[in-house]
């Protein structure tokens, strides 16, 4: 496996796709390309939702870009919304 892709193994990551014929709410969105990644491999990446447990797989032939994200607990959280 390539390094680059061992980098986002257990992380949180947001899996950009190509454009699909549905609209998705920005909760459908959360629940369907973010997640822990579980797997990645060069056949694909297997996530898992954070409060679901939900897991989704993707096809690495489908996948645009893996983004890591953010993770902020509640008091990081407050925090950053009492800066604004």
């Amino acid at each position: 496996m390539s390094h680059n892709l061992n980098y986002f193994l257990n992380k949180f990551c947001t899996i950009v796709v190509p454009a699909i014929n549905r609209k998705y709410s920005e909760d459908q969105n959360n629940a369907y390309f973010l997640g822990k990644v579980l797997s990645i491999n060069g056949d694909g990446v297997l996530i898992e939702h954070p409060s679901t447990k939900c897991k989704t797989f993707f096809n690495m032939n489908n996948i645009i870009c893996i983004a890591e994200e953010v993770v902020m607990l509640g008091d990081q959280q407050n925090n950053l919304q009492a800066q604004k």
